[in-house]
């Protein structure tokens, strides 16, 4: 420890075996350590101290800096180091309270603040999101909001069925797509058929435009759907498990949310299967309606033989023709819509494809091919069909 001047002591905190000295006793002490630099245990038998040379240190009363604190307006103080160390020993701290100017202080005064500071973080988020809206009346829901809101319940309902939790959404596959999945969070909070949680983890809103930004896998959402005897187990029931027939009564519509899921089955293979070979693709317009087109003729799990054979095709033409990666990626959706044709006009017997392993059912097919259509694996293994829809009913493809 250089001396720059006199050193101001905190004397209050001196230790309990130096406290009986005097105080310039105490500082030739501090001086034959630091400045002198005497062995320890030699300044022990020289002033007579009862102490171990591990503790010496600990003896020593704080240093008083030109800091205050801004709680107590105390100047705050710094314990010594050790003759080996580099600074002052930690972070100046108020003698009162025991505040430090750092973010990471829990002096209960800064614990307050920041109580106070989450409490005021919270009454805006409750400010924002806890708004009486009007519930949504079950006879109101479509079809649509049926199949979507079922998958989620399926999804991200709490064990005491009294909301949705976000983490439960991210962790399960509630759609093929990322996109997919976060149209249909949106479409239901934009009907006000789920609200955000206003108790929701304040980490869950974003910094910038607080608290009306937020991660969709960070909040929870609460059901704002109400039934005309208001039992809300009943109602549980009736919105997570919906009635087949009311989709059979609907067959064209029910085909439409056959063939959106199906496109974006194929879409989620055609992504794995380009990412597996290092093509960097991104599906676009062109490649909707090639798929869509596929889906007139074939089933899922024949479109999924179709792009894997249409990207091997590609990796093996820049493997063997030193074409770009570009330019063979490019390459897999013309491929995939000659042979698809192809196929058509020569009626190839095309196998269907299980599952990928690593390609999970999502829970919007689960809840649409087995509890809703009641079709089961034929939702990936037959071409998407009205004839298909509530089993024996006539009518055209």
């Amino acid at each position: 420890m250089e001396n720059k001047g006199e050193i101001n002591f905190y004397w209050d905190k001196v230790g309990n075996r130096l406290r009986n000295l005097d105080k310039t006793e105490v500082k030739n002490i501090i001086a034959d350590y630091y400045t002198n630099k005497i062995k320890v245990k030699d300044i022990i038998t020289k002033y007579h101290l009862n102490i171990l040379s591990s503790q010496l240190i600990k003896e020593f009363p704080p240093i008083v800096v030109d800091k205050k604190c801004p709680y107590d307006n105390e100047k705050m103080i710094v314990n010594l180091h050790s003759r080996d160390g580099l600074g002052l020993s930690g972070e100046p701290y108020c003698p009162i309270c025991g505040h430090q100017n750092s973010q990471y202080c829990r002096c209960e005064n800064c614990l307050e603040e920041e109580k106070k500071y989450l409490e005021n973080l919270r009454n805006k988020v409750r400010d924002t999101y806890l708004v009486p809206k009007e519930k949504v009346k079950i006879e109101e829901l479509t079809l649509r909001d049926k199949l979507l809101l079922a998958a989620v319940l399926k999804t991200g309902l709490n064990e005491e069925t009294t909301k949705i939790i976000g983490s439960k959404l991210a962790e399960g596959k509630l759609s093929p797509l990322a996109d997919m999945s976060k149209d249909i969070l949106s479409n239901l909070v934009s009907k006000a058929i789920i609200l955000v949680d206003p108790e929701s983890s304040l980490d869950a809103f974003t910094d910038e435009n607080f608290p009306e930004t937020y991660y969709i896998y960070k909040v929870d959402y609460l059901l704002n759907v109400t039934s005309e005897n208001d039992n809300h187990d009943q109602l549980i029931g009736m919105l997570e498990y919906p009635k087949s027939e009311e989709f059979y009564l609907e067959p064209k519509i029910s085909l439409g949310f056959w063939k959106e899921l199906a496109l974006a089955e194929c879409i989620e293979f055609l992504n794995y299967r380009m990412k597996a070979v290092g093509f960097n693709f991104n599906p676009g317009k062109k490649t909707n309606l090639v798929l869509n087109n596929l889906l007139n003729n074939f089933s899922i799990g024949q479109i999924w033989r179709l792009i894997y054979i249409s990207v091997a095709y590609a990796v093996q033409w820049q493997t063997e023709e030193k074409v770009p990666k570009k330019r063979a990626a490019n390459s897999v959706i013309t491929g995939l819509e000659s042979r698809g044709q192809r196929a058509i006009a020569e009626d190839w017997n095309l196998r269907n494809f299980g599952r990928n392993y690593n390609l999970p059912e999502s829970m919007l097919a689960r809840t649409l091919y087995d509890g809703i259509l009641k079709i089961g694996n034929e939702g990936i293994t037959e071409i998407p069909s009205i004839k298909l829809i509530g089993r024996g009913k006539s009518s055209e493809r």
